[in-house]
């Protein structure tokens, strides 16, 4: 697949943190683990690391994406920022919409609402979404939050 202006603004992040923490993709590769569905431990495979770092990022799953990010210490927000998938007065307006009583900030709303929104970038900001909210869920489960 091409490389987007979205994906490249997203590689060139991970690389810049990669080469800066003075890992190797092989290295980031071993650190960049999550647990599936199932409780199983996965890795993110180095094809796919260097594949991002190229740019190629197509609907990159949340798991592997919080895996990635998480071992490099970039916030979820800002690897959406760079993936085209968030803007930054969504992140400002989400940040000042919590304490609305409306649940789904306005920006939220109006990103799934822009119908020139190419469907796959809706679909793989919902499943993000969706896997932030589980996470929130577990969290709060196993805190007694």
């Amino acid at each position: 697949m091409a490389a987007t202006p979205g994906g490249r603004r997203f590689g060139a992040l991970i690389r810049a943190h990669r080469t800066d923490a003075k890992l190797t993709q092989e290295q980031l590769a071993d650190r960049a683990t999550y647990t599936d569905d199932n409780g199983k431990q996965r890795r993110v495979s180095l094809s796919t690391i260097g594949r991002w770092e190229r740019g190629d990022v197509q609907n990159p799953g949340p798991d592997e994406l919080g895996a990635v990010v998480g071992a490099l210490g970039i916030s979820r927000p800002r690897a959406l920022l760079a993936l085209g998938y968030l803007r930054r007065d969504d992140i400002e307006a989400l940040s000042a919409g919590a304490a609305d009583d409306d649940p789904v900030p306005a920006p939220v709303k109006a990103f799934f609402a822009d119908p020139e929104l190419p469907a796959e970038k809706r679909g793989a900001a919902l499943q993000y979404m969706e896997w932030v909210l589980e996470q929130w869920r577990r969290e709060q489960r196993e805190t007694g939050g």
